[in-house]
């Protein structure tokens, strides 16, 4: 509306049904004059993205000691620590519901997914070099830049109990490092992770999905096996050759094999394996 070539701004509007004509009709308005500059405001929401990852065992500074390449499953032994490095962000310039706080979430095996905290099977853990990873340790850029976003180097955090502060997220993004442990799967479990946005708390899909493959604890170092029988026979470790077995005498056979592939001949029921 205009009234002496001005504009007039409606805050207020009554509209009342005319039967007659079949449509509403205005009954009272309320507003003011104004021919100062306008401005359009644009709401736009996030548009959430989680992008690369990068497996890395728990020693020395963040990202130092890779398991694999960038986005790359790796195996890591039941009940040892790790170290998952993602990045995350949002690419369209967000202005609103774009404050809060990133989540990590597992599963095994296609499960459903759960939360990952202190005590679940795939655990947050305190690094075993906490004096170079702790949190709140400024990291530097490690994996590839998420396009459409810009990367905040103040905004990083190295993360070992969820503790990633809440932050407002408009065209950036950041990367974490968290510590974890396999400390309720199994040998052969395949673990993935996703994230829960911040403030939606949306289900967000990595592009390329962190992947690990858990394994079990191999035997490293010298196992030896000694006879409680004055007979004489035949042992072997598959895979590793054989050996004599005697009263009195260990045979020694050194190697690294899973504890599941050392066998016993079946005619010696008192023979013990000793693991040095």
């Amino acid at each position: 509306m205009h009234w002496d070539g001005k504009r007039f701004v409606i805050t207020r509007g009554v509209a009342v049904w005319d039967e007659a004509q079949q449509r509403y009709v205005t009954e009272s308005v309320e507003g003011y004059e104004y021919d100062g500059p306008w401005a359009l405001a644009l709401t736009r929401n996030p548009t959430w993205v989680a992008q690369n990852y990068h497996l890395y065992a728990d020693t020395g500074a963040p990202a130092s000691t890779a398991l694999a390449a960038q986005d790359t499953a790796a195996n890591v032994t039941v009940g040892s620590k790790f170290r998952l490095r993602v990045n995350v962000g949002d690419t369209n310039n967000a202005n609103t519901a774009n404050v809060g706080s990133w989540v990590l979430q597992y599963n095994v095996n296609g499960g459903a997914f759960t939360t990952v905290g202190a005590a679940t099977a795939v655990r947050y853990a305190t690094s075993g070099d906490s004096g170079s990873f702790s949190d709140g340790t400024a990291l530097t850029q490690d994996l590839s830049a998420i396009v459409g976003s810009a990367y905040q180097t103040t905004w990083d955090e190295a993360d070992t109990n969820n503790s990633v502060p809440s932050r407002t997220w408009g065209d950036t993004y950041t990367e974490y490092e968290y510590c974890l442990q396999l400390s309720g799967v199994s040998a052969g479990d395949t673990v993935t992770f996703r994230m829960l946005s911040p403030s939606t708390s949306t289900a967000v899909t990595f592009t390329n999905v962190p992947t690990v493959n858990a394994v079990a604890l191999a035997l490293s170092g010298t196992a030896s096996m000694s006879a409680e029988t004055a007979a004489t026979a035949t042992g072997y470790k598959h895979g590793l050759g054989s050996a004599s077995v005697s009263v009195a005498t260990d045979v020694v056979v050194t190697g690294t094999k899973p504890v599941s592939d050392i066998l016993l001949p079946p005619v010696y029921t008192a023979l013990h394996i000793l693991v040095r």
